[in-house]
Formats: C-alpha cells, structure tokens, sequence
C-alpha cells in the first residue's frame, strides 16, 4: 500500500476513534499496518480495545458526499462473541432507518453469500452472532469486500474495499486482545 493510503488509513482511524470514545477512553495508537489495513488499540475503563481498520478502495455514486467511510473489525473486553471478531460498517452519513447494508465478498472471481447488516444511525453489524465469525473468516481469504447501503435521503451507495493485509491484521487483534 502506498505510504500516502496508511497516513490516510492511520488519521481517519484515529479521528474515528477519538471522536466516538472520547469520554472514557485514551487516544488510539496504530500498532501495526498490512497493506490496506492497520490495528488500533485504545484503553476504555483500563481495558484495551483493539481493532483493524481500512477505508474504501471505491466509493459509488462518485457524485455522492460520502463523508469518512470505515470497515473495521474489533475485539472489544467482555465480547460475547465465538472468538470476539465484530465487524462493522462506519458511514459518513446517516443511514436510512428500517433497511439493510448487503455484503458480500469477492474470492477467486466468485462472490459468497450475501450477508445483511443492521443499522443505526451511521453505524451497520452484521445481524446474526453466527453470521459475523463467517464473514470475517470469508474475508480473511477473499479478496474485495463489497457493501450496498442507502442513506438516510434514499442515494443508494456501494464500497469496496481490499482484503489484502486483513489476515495478518486479525492475527494481531487477536494477539493485541489476548487478555481480554
């Protein structure tokens, strides 16, 4: 990944972050960055938070406002998640109320199964417990991720972002949230 995309990568993340948890939380550190994806760790009530993070490789309608676009995968203390992954679709932009994001990815040409988020205000996860371990181990070895939303107006908007690097960045959230 071009140098320019990790600054990119490491400052949207770290406004994301501060600007959503900062009432109880200390400043995001970047601790590590693999190709279209860095990890994050973040201190809330003494507990490290962790998780790998990328912006979009394309963004539809190109006429659209998006605002900052996210796809990031955490681990959060105290998850109760089959092995604590939590994928999650970050908009610039509220999202229409009442639908729901379509994903899919892209591997060796073939396009898995559509997956469907629910969403709250700009934020989107995946709907079922069982449904986000297969997502995120889908995407550890695809290759695109890409996202079907509408905002809040009604423009129907699609993302694409890369996979590259996301295997290696799952294996150091998990490192990072060992002890949670």
């Amino acid at each position: 990944m071009p140098k320019k995309t990790s600054i990119i990568i490491f400052f949207l993340g770290a406004y994301f972050m501060t600007s959503c948890y900062a009432t109880n939380a200390h400043k995001p550190q970047r601790i590590a960055g693999f190709v279209n994806w860095a990890v994050y760790k973040y201190q809330i009530q003494g507990h490290d938070v962790c998780y790998a993070l990328s912006v979009p490789r394309r963004a539809m309608p190109v006429t659209a406002h998006h605002g900052k676009v996210y796809f990031l995968v955490s681990r959060r203390p105290n998850a109760k998640l089959a092995n604590g992954f939590e994928p999650q679709f970050l908009a610039g932009y509220n999202l229409k109320p009442g639908t729901q994001l379509v994903v899919n990815v892209i591997t060796k040409g073939k396009k898995s199964r559509d997956f469907h988020m629910y969403v709250r205000g700009k934020t989107a996860w995946v709907k079922r417990n069982t449904d986000e371990q297969q997502l995120v181990a889908q995407m550890k070895t695809g290759a695109i991720l890409n996202i079907e939303a509408q905002s809040a107006h009604g423009t129907k908007t699609s993302y694409s972002y890369l996979l590259e690097g996301l295997g290696q960045a799952l294996e150091v959230l998990g490192k990072c949230s060992e002890n949670l």
